[in-house]
């Protein structure tokens, strides 16, 4: 009776789990009562009493009493608040998304928020009209009424996308719960496949492409991407082809711009290895050693041919690092 349902708590200020709990403490008696039945035994009638003894303490410490009626006065004051925006607990991070509003129909979602407008601002005069009447001594309200006034330019307004119809197609989202929602998934998933709870820089060193990886879970955008999961493989061997043909295999500025005269038979023999095992992106992955070993060149000549070719415009990375073969008329582009 005293844990309540058991289940976890909302996060603050959406749940305030020690007002809960003296309110709880205020009905346990009652409550104990129907629930024993009569006669009782010598320890049941102990426990009552002794339980009777602890909650009687509430009793001696008057400043809880007033604790307790300002906590429940701003609490009733929040959750009307939260009413009349229309924002549920299926917004919080552990919310569930089925009972967000749907986004799949974007004229309707647009009517709804112009009735929140509506609402919003009849709530606004309804918390003039209580001030006034209090003279100015209702703290919840006042502080609603700050934060309205305050906030009240980027509550509504938010653009429509539409088509060539003038339909709309899309509304923007007028808070970041789904933002919110996505990092959190991500970082949940990401912390199980590492095995550790503090993730650290992990999420930051994740590639940009990781997040678009995840709106393959959303039908609209995989017919735009590529018609079906199925011809995925197909698109993205289309791409890489259209990019390989169009990118050739050795620059031809190398000979046209003379930069080959610069360069000594080590660094042009480094040149053609990096164009040979370059991928579609001219990125190699070979490490140092294993070009030193390949080209038959130590670790100092290797460094030379390296540099040689940073001063003729081509690229040297650094060493243990990826490689980019790029021509550039001043200086190496390389990537790391």
């Amino acid at each position: 009776m005293l844990e309540g349902e058991g289940r976890k708590d909302l996060p603050y200020p959406f749940s305030l789990p020690h007002l809960e709990f003296y309110q709880r403490c205020q009905t346990v008696s009652q409550r104990a009562e129907r629930w024993l039945p009569l006669p009782r035994s010598h320890v049941e009638r102990r426990v009552l009493k002794q339980l009777a003894k602890v909650l009687a303490r509430f009793e001696e410490l008057p400043r809880l009493a007033w604790a307790v009626s300002k906590l429940e006065r701003g609490w009733q004051a929040f959750c009307e608040l939260r009413d009349v925006l229309r924002l549920t607990d299926a917004a919080l991070p552990r919310g569930d998304l089925r009972y967000l509003p749907t986004r799949e129909l974007p004229e309707l979602e647009r009517a709804r928020l112009g009735d929140i407008e509506k609402t919003t601002t009849a709530y606004r005069e309804q918390l003039r009209k209580r001030l006034t009447d209090s003279n100015g001594s209702s703290c919840a309200e006042a502080v609603l009424l700050k934060y309205r006034d305050r906030y009240a330019d980027h509550l509504f307004g938010h653009p429509a996308k539409h088509d060539e119809d003038g339909k709309i197609i899309a509304v923007v989202e007028r808070t970041n719960n789904l933002s919110e929602h996505y990092f959190g998934t991500d970082k949940q998933k990401l912390r199980r496949r590492l095995g550790r709870v503090h993730l650290g820089r992990d999420p930051e060193d994740q590639p940009a492409q990781a997040a678009l990886a995840s709106n393959l879970h959303h039908g609209d955008y995989v017919r735009v991407l590529c018609g079906s999961l199925e011809h995925l493989p197909t698109a993205f061997a289309e791409a890489d082809q259209a990019q390989f043909d169009t990118t050739p295999l050795v620059d031809q500025r190398l000979v046209r711009s003379h930069h080959i005269a610069h360069c000594d038979p080590e660094a042009l023999a480094l040149y053609l290895f990096l164009v040979t095992v370059a991928d579609v992106r001219g990125l190699s992955f070979y490490a140092d050693a294993s070009i030193g070993r390949l080209l038959s060149l130590s670790p100092q000549c290797l460094a030379q041919a390296r540099e040689v070719l940073v001063g003729a415009g081509r690229s040297g990375a650094a060493p243990g690092s990826k490689r980019k073969v790029v021509f550039s008329p001043t200086r190496a582009a390389s990537t790391s």
